[in-house]
Formats: C-alpha cells, sequence, structure tokens
C-alpha cells in the first residue's frame, strides 16, 4: 500500500511539474521550451508539418546556413523560409531533435492569429514521439 502511495504521489508531481510548462495566450496553447539550450515558449501546433523558429530568435541564438525555400503558412501569401539542420530543441523532459526545422518572420502570425510573441512553432515532430 505504501508504494502505491509514493507512486500516485511520483506520478502527480510529475504532471503537476510538467502541467507548469503549458501557457494559455487567448484561445492558443503555448509550452515552454529550450532551444539550443536557450529557454524560450513554443506555439504547440499539431498540424505544422515542421517546427518552425522566429528569424528573430534564430538570429539570437547564431542559427545560420539551411536551404532556403518558398513557404505557405496560414495566410495566402508566400514568404521564405530557411531549412537549418541539427538544432537541438527539448521540452517535457524530452529531446526532440528534428531533422530539419525552418527559420522565417513569424511577424504575421503573432500580429494576425496571436497577439503577443512567438518565438517558436512547435509542429509534428514533437506530437510523433508519444503521448504527451
Amino acid at each position: 500500500m505504501t508504494r502505491i502511495l509514493l507512486a500516485l504521489i511520483v506520478l502527480c508531481t510529475s504532471v503537476a511539474a510538467q502541467a507548469q510548462d503549458l501557457v494559455v495566450r487567448g484561445d492558443r496553447l503555448f509550452l515552454a521550451i529550450e532551444v539550443e539550450g536557450t529557454d524560450t515558449v513554443a506555439l504547440l501546433d499539431s498540424g505544422a508539418e515542421l517546427t518552425v523558429i522566429n528569424r528573430t530568435l534564430a538570429d539570437d541564438l547564431g542559427l545560420g546556413g539551411g536551404e532556403e525555400v518558398t513557404a505557405r503558412g496560414t495566410g495566402a501569401a508566400t514568404t521564405t523560409a530557411r531549412l537549418v539542420e541539427g538544432v537541438r530543441l527539448g521540452a517535457l523532459g524530452r529531446r526532440i531533435d528534428p531533422p530539419v526545422v525552418a527559420v522565417m518572420d513569424l511577424s504575421d502570425i503573432e500580429r494576425r492569429l496571436v497577439g503577443s510573441a512567438v518565438p517558436v512553432i512547435l509542429g509534428r515532430e514533437f506530437f510523433d514521439q508519444g503521448p504527451l
């Protein structure tokens, strides 16, 4: 009985610690994450084909290089993005480390959809790793 009680306490403590990593802004859910060893937050978007890092954060972190491509997101217009490999990401005690991330200007999404800063959009790679 004592073991079961201890296991429940550990489980509840773990869930509570992870729940503290979640932030609600309007009707959007953000998660505390780490990018290249730097703490930030990410908009959770299970429909995003890949993780997107805002160009301003990428510049601050020195994430250079990558192949430039044309991208289309939630708006009708196209924009440019850089596909960067080897970016280290972590959230909820998990390493994500997607094969590639897109680096692009997210100011339109910040202004039009969210109303606040969006340093990162955490995409399908995170959700595909298993239940949250």
